[in-house]
């Protein structure tokens, strides 16, 4: 049970090694990756700006508030 974080790290590592063989070098591979998870953060906010218009957050948020605050 105390080798597991080893052997976690050791697969990790073995799995970017693996991948990084079609790309010149871990670094790139750690590169590419931020780049993807920076693109899916942003249209994670462009899907929550898109769906959180002043109108749509005054229709499904704001009736909730006052009911309870009138309770």
């Amino acid at each position: 049970m105390g080798d597991q974080p080893f052997l976690l790290q050791k697969e990790d590592l073995i799995a970017e090694l693996k991948m990084s063989k079609d790309i010149t070098g871990i670094k790139k591979l750690k590169v590419e990756r931020a780049k993807v998870e920076e693109q899916q953060e942003k249209q994670m906010f462009t899907e929550i700006t898109r769906q959180l218009t002043a109108n749509n957050f005054v229709e499904k948020v704001w009736p909730p508030l006052v009911i309870r605050v009138q309770c």
